[in-house]
């Protein structure tokens, strides 16, 4: 998983990531809720950017 630099630039990894939103296909403006926990605590000046990649089963 990905590892990011905390306040003091040390590195966080990332230990989990979970959501209570259902597996499914949503369509575009869909909210999907998901918890991404750190190895540490992580302070963000702003805003955090999450990227996705889509995988096609079939």
């Amino acid at each position: 998983m990905a590892t990011h630099k905390n306040s003091l630039g040390d590195s966080a990894q990332v230990d989990s990531i979970t959501s209570t939103s259902p597996s499914g296909v949503y369509g575009l403006g869909a909210v999907i809720e998901i918890a991404v926990h750190f190895s540490e605590a992580i302070d963000f000046s702003s805003q955090p950017l999450l990227s996705l990649r889509i995988l096609n089963y079939s």
